[in-house]
């Protein structure tokens, strides 16, 4: 870890205006805010987050009240993370999957296969691993607050139960009640619960929860 390297917030795209492609957020070391993979209140298609010997606050794979056309990838090894892990995004959607791996990296707060906020929806699916000596929570930790591993989101839906009307216009959803939520545990201490589920929301569809080293197979 790099002591010499502070960053308040980092952004893979755009602050509020335009579109960005791919975005690619390679974090080495430092001390970091929050860190998201879109932009703020900007849209990315596909971004990819790779964070290593850091200390962040919060990583969101997707952007800031900022959409995402396609998959977010988010990738953490021996890293502290003072708060929450969110495959999607604050307060934003993705149109695809989301992917979230952890490596012997410490989390104080919970990780998400999906986003948070009510708005954070991840159209398609979920997939969240943790391996190696990833710790999960604190002592004093309480759930489901603090301490857990979600396959969904946080107060955020992973796919859809119908299609429906905004604005008296039909937006259609092709994952109807047809979403994958997975949760694979190879290694780590959660000291607090599982769930293949979401946090306070739902998953249209299926959950998966694996747990040992053959998850990886």
């Amino acid at each position: 870890n790099n002591p010499l390297i502070s960053v308040d917030n980092i952004y893979g795209g755009n602050n509020k205006g335009g579109s960005t492609n791919d975005s690619t957020v390679d974090v080495r070391g430092g001390t970091i805010g929050n860190i998201y993979g879109g932009g703020n209140e900007a849209v990315v298609d596909m971004p990819n987050v790779q964070v290593q010997n850091a200390t962040v606050n919060n990583i969101y794979g997707g952007g800031n009240m900022a959409g995402i056309n396609g998959d977010t990838k988010v990738t953490i090894k021996n890293s502290n993370i003072n708060t929450n892990i969110y495959g999607g995004g604050n307060y934003g959607t993705v149109a695809g999957n989301t992917k979230v791996v952890i490596t012997s990296s410490t989390i104080l707060g919970s990780a998400y296969g999906g986003g948070n906020g009510s708005s954070a929806i991840v159209d398609r699916n979920t997939e969240i691993t943790v391996e190696g000596n990833t710790v999960i929570g604190s002592t004093t930790s309480k759930a489901p607050h603090q301490g857990c591993l979600f396959g969904g989101g946080n107060a955020a839906a992973t796919g859809c139960d119908k299609e429906f009307t905004s604005s008296l216009e039909l937006v259609s959803c092709d994952n109807v009640n047809q979403a994958y939520s997975y949760v694979n545990v190879a290694g780590a201490s959660i000291l607090g619960n599982v769930y293949g589920g979401a946090n306070t929301s739902v998953v249209y569809g299926e959950t998966f929860v694996n747990i040992g080293i053959d998850t990886l197979d």
